[in-house]
């Protein structure tokens, strides 16, 4: 079986959920990073190092995240978690059927609205410096109101779906880590505290034995350098 290459920046971004199903399946994998400049670079914020070889690696839509298997190759984060997800069938990591996999599909949504929004606010904001008028005034109250729909709908469970660990779980753990850390850069509010199931289902899956040992690993300061690029407003 051939050893899988995702490729990707230095950061958490739009690879995280998939490095975490990779650690979580098991399967083999190196984790190809690229590195953007900083700002005191010769040059601010060069993104050269995948520009330059963004169209030679044979991809039909070059772009990161990327994965590599063999002579497949392909782009954009869901297709690359779908991918991964077929490489250990066993672990119905899309769910094992049409109820589990709409549920999912429900979550990958909102997972990727939600987490957009903040995104595009954490690159673009230039009035607080850091993208924090996301969650201060209205913007808090519409974090809290979508987390609070997510805390609902995990409820007692263990998992959000399915009674164990789903890519839905991979993709809300990275997203409410981000909430959490975001609301406490802004000085806003402790939400681990407002949300105990929400802050509950974090610790649970940081305590999974492949998620602890790599959340212990030099792979993964070396990924993470950052939610975001060095250019963003908030890293």
């Amino acid at each position: 079986m051939s050893v899988l290459k995702l490729g990707y920046w230095n950061i958490r971004g739009l690879a995280q959920a998939s490095r975490f199903m990779l650690e979580y399946t098991g399967v083999a994998y190196n984790d190809v990073l690229y590195v953007q400049a900083g700002p005191n670079a010769p040059v601010p914020f060069d993104k050269s190092e995948w520009f330059d070889v963004k169209n030679t690696l044979g991809f039909e839509f070059p772009n990161l995240p990327y994965l590599i298997d063999g002579d497949l190759k392909l782009t954009q984060s869901q297709a690359v978690m779908r991918h991964i997800a077929r490489k250990c069938p066993e672990k119905n990591m899309f769910g094992s059927n049409d109820l589990e996999m709409c549920a999912i599909d429900t979550l990958l949504g909102e997972y990727s609205d939600k987490k957009g929004k903040m995104t595009n606010l954490q690159y673009s904001d230039g009035v607080t410096g850091a993208g924090e008028s996301f969650i201060i005034g209205e913007g808090s109250e519409d974090m809290k109101a979508h987390l609070t729909k997510f805390s609902n709908f995990l409820g007692d469970k263990e998992w959000f779906v399915g009674g164990r660990v789903t890519v839905a779980d991979c993709c809300m753990y990275e997203y409410l880590f981000q909430c959490f850390c975001y609301a406490e850069r802004a000085q806003v509010s402790n939400y681990r505290i407002q949300f105990p199931l929400l802050n509950d289902f974090c610790r649970r899956f940081e305590g999974l034995s492949s998620i602890k040992a790599y959340m212990a690993s030099e792979r993964y300061a070396m990924a993470t350098s950052g939610f975001n690029n060095q250019h963003a407003k908030f890293r």
